[in-house]
């Protein structure tokens, strides 16, 4: 995929990432804004993925209006892409959350990729997937090339694979 300045690459979020950028707001996903607003990341999504969204945004601790929770289906929708769930293939890691196997596939089918996600679950897999060309985060660390994306080499930057407790992997 090419955006107008040029390669556009390939992110997952989960949903708690999802959350983190439209819900929490959260200072940690300015720099991943930034690239959707620029419009260099191709951000797959599959019907499953936004059922899960739809979901758990309803759920009473968030304290959403339906209105705000329909304003950021509406956003997520307008920011990514949605894949026909009949051709996400099974991934070979299995996730013990089924609700979070389907991040899984969608990294598997889109390698080489990046899948954001602050699941433990989702995390235990980051060294077996990086193998496969797919780095799993659980924060965005500045662009693609430096968490070794766009030509699957690093260049001069150091990957950064941080897990959700800040450690680096």
């Amino acid at each position: 995929m090419e955006s107008d300045g040029g390669s556009v690459d390939t992110v997952i979020l989960d949903t708690n990432i999802v959350l983190d950028l439209y819900v929490y707001q959260d200072p940690r996903t300015l720099a991943l804004r930034s690239m959707m607003a620029q419009r260099k990341l191709d951000l797959p999504t599959c019907a499953q993925g936004r059922a899960e969204l739809i979901d758990v945004l309803a759920r009473e601790k968030f304290r959403l209006t339906l209105e705000q929770q329909q304003a950021i289906v509406v956003q997520w929708d307008q920011a990514s892409r949605c894949v026909p769930q009949d051709t996400i293939p099974e991934a070979p890691w299995r996730c013990k959350d089924k609700a979070d196997q389907i991040f899984l596939n969608m990294a598997w089918m889109h390698r080489p990729c990046t899948l954001l996600s602050k699941d433990l679950q989702v995390l235990k897999f980051t060294k077996r997937a990086l193998k496969e060309g797919v780095v799993i985060a659980a924060h965005w660390h500045g662009d693609v090339e430096t968490m070794g994306q766009s030509s699957g080499e690093t260049g001069s930057e150091t990957l950064q694979i941080i897990d959700d407790q800040g450690r680096m992997i």
